[in-house]
C-alpha cells in the first residue's frame, strides 16, 4: 500500500526515502501527466536518483544523508502530491463503482425488455409478425422464422385492388407461430455468447474492481435477444432501404453488372471485355476496405476511452467508406470506363478515407486515448503507413487525365509494396526506439 503521510505523525526522513519508489509509482498511476505536482514530485525523485540508470547499490554516507536532507526539506511537496494522487484513486474508484451500477441497470431493463417481447410474440404471432413475402412471377411466399406458407398468387385484379394485401396479411397471419419471435431473440442471445466467450477466453482473472469484465459480458447477452429482434423488425419494415446490404463489403457486389449476359458467358474473353474492369475495381476496392476495417478493429482494441472529436472523427471515416460502392461502380461501368473522372473520383475516396483513419489514430494520441500510450517514433511509423495510400491515390489523378483510367488504376497496385516498405521501417523504427 502507498505510505499515507499526516502532519500529525511525520515518519523519519529515512523511511519516507526508502518509500520513495512506491510513492513514485502512485503518483504516476494516478496523476495526469503535466499535473503540477507530478511534476514537481518527479523533480525530487530525479534529485534523489530514482531515475538514475545506473543507481548506485551502496550510496555513501555523505550522499545518503544528502538524500535524507532533501526528503525532510521537499516533505511538503511530498505529502501534497501523495494526497492528490490518493484523492484522484479514490475518485477512480467512485466512477468505476458507479459505471458497474449503470451496466447492472441497463442489463437489468434490457432483459426485461427481452422477456416482455418473447412473451409478446408468444401471445400473439401476428401482432409483430417477423415474417417476409418475396414475390416473384405473379407468385408469394411467405417466409417466417420456423415455417413457411406454401405459394399463392399475388395478382390483382380490377375489382378487387385491394386483395393482394389482404390475402398476403392473411398468409403472415397464418404462417407465424409462436415460436419465431422466442427463436430469433435465442439466435441473438447465441450469438452475444460466443462474442462475450471470445472477449473473455484469454482472462485469467482479472484486476478489475467490482466485476466490470463480468458486468460487460452479461449485458451482451440480452442485448444481443434484442438486437436479432430490432434487425429483423427493420429489414421487414424497410425503414432503410437496402439495410440488408448496408456493410460496405457486400454492397461491392452490387457493382458487378454484365450487359449482355448471352454473349458475354460464351467465351472467356468475351465476359472479360464485358466486367474485366469491373472486377479490377472490385478487387482492388475490397481489399482497400477490408484493410480499413482491420486497421480500426486495431486501433479500437488500442483505445481506453473514447470522446467526442473521436467519435465524429470515426463516423466521418464510416461515411467515406460507405461511398466507395458507389465509387466502385462509377469505375466498372462499362460506359464510362474510358472516362477520367470515375477513376479520380474513387482515388479521392479512397484517400479521404486514409486520411480520416489517420487522423483518428492522431486524435488518440494528442487526447491521451491509448491504453498504452505509443512512442513519438510509433506515431511516426502509423502515419507514413497511413497515409501512405492517400498519396498514391491522389498521385493516380494526374495520371487518369493526362494518361489513362486503366494506367492510373495499375498505379494503385503500388500500393502492396509501398505498404510492405512502410511497415519494415515502422518496425525498424519502433525497434530502435526500444533498444
Amino acid at each position: 500500500m502507498p505510505l499515507r503521510l499526516s502532519c500529525s505523525t511525520s515518519p523519519p526522513p529515512e523511511y519516507v526515502l526508502g518509500q520513495m519508489p512506491s510513492l513514485l509509482q502512485h503518483v504516476r498511476c494516478h496523476l495526469v501527466p503535466g499535473d503540477q505536482r507530478r511534476e514537481e514530485f518527479e523533480h525530487i525523485a530525479r534529485r534523489l536518483g530514482l531515475n538514475d540508470p545506473h543507481p548506485t547499490e551502496t550510496p555513501d554516507r555523505a550522499l545518503y544523508d544528502e538524500r535524507k536532507c532533501i526528503v525532510d526539506l521537499e516533505r511538503g511537496q511530498i505529502v501534497t502530491a501523495m494526497r492528490a494522487a490518493s484523492s484522484a484513486s479514490l475518485r477512480e474508484q467512485v466512477r468505476v463503482r458507479s459505471f458497474r451500477n449503470v451496466l447492472l441497470v441497463t442489463t437489468a431493463v434490457t432483459t426485461m425488455l427481452a422477456i416482455v417481447l418473447a412473451i409478446v410474440g408468444w401471445l400473439y404471432p401476428a401482432l409483430i409478425p417477423l415474417c417476409f413475402a418475396p414475390q416473384e412471377a405473379g407468385q408469394a411466399v411467405v417466409v417466417c422464422p420456423t415455417q413457411q406458407s406454401a405459394p399463392f398468387s399475388t395478382t390483382q385484379s380490377s375489382a378487387t385492388p385491394a386483395q393482394t394485401s389482404e390475402d398476403i396479411d392473411d398468409a403472415i397471419a397464418r404462417t407465424a407461430t409462436p415460436w419465431d419471435l422466442l427463436v430469433v431473440e435465442l439466435v441473438g442471445l447465441t450469438a452475444a455468447a460466443l462474442a462475450a466467450t471470445a472477449a473473455i477466453r484469454r482472462l485469467k482473472g482479472s484486476s478489475e474492481r467490482y466485476g466490470l469484465p463480468v458486468a460487460l459480458a452479461a449485458l451482451k447477452l440480452p442485448t444481443g435477444a434484442v438486437t436479432a429482434f430490432l434487425v429483423l423488425l427493420l429489414m421487414r419494415g424497410q425503414f432503410v432501404p437496402g439495410l440488408s446490404a448496408l456493410d460496405a463489403l457486400t454492397l461491392l457486389v452490387t457493382t458487378l453488372d454484365i450487359t449482355d449476359p448471352s454473349l458475354a458467358w460464351q467465351r472467356l474473353r468475351a465476359l472479360w471485355d464485358d466486367v474485366g474492369p469491373q472486377f479490377l475495381a472490385f478487387g482492388i476496392s475490397f481489399a482497400v476496405i477490408a484493410s480499413y476495417w482491420l486497421a480500426h478493429h486495431r486501433l479500437v482494441r488500442m483505445l481506453a476511452a473514447v470522446d467526442q472529436p473521436t467519435i465524429v472523427a470515426n463516423l466521418l471515416l464510416i461515411a467515406s467508406i460507405v461511398v466507395i460502392p458507389f465509387s466502385t461502380n462509377s469505375v466498372g461501368n462499362p460506359g464510362i470506363e474510358d472516362l477520367p473522372l470515375p477513376t479520380a473520383f474513387l482515388a479521392v475516396n479512397i484517400a479521404i478515407a486514409s486520411g480520416l483513419h489517420t487522423l483518428v489514430y492522431v486524435l488518440a494520441y494528442r487526447r491521451e486515448l491509448f491504453l498504452i500510450r505509443p512512442s513519438a517514433r510509433e506515431l511516426h511509423g502509423s502515419l507514413v503507413i497511413g497515409l501512405s495510400p492517400a498519396v498514391i491515390f491522389l498521385a493516380s489523378v494526374p495520371v487518369a487525365y493526362l494518361a489513362s483510367p486503366v494506367i492510373a488504376q495499375l498505379c494503385w497496385l503500388l500500393i502492396i509494396p509501398i505498404r510492405v516498405a512502410a511497415r519494415r521501417w515502422a518496425a525498424d523504427s519502433a525497434g530502435g526506439s526500444a533498444s
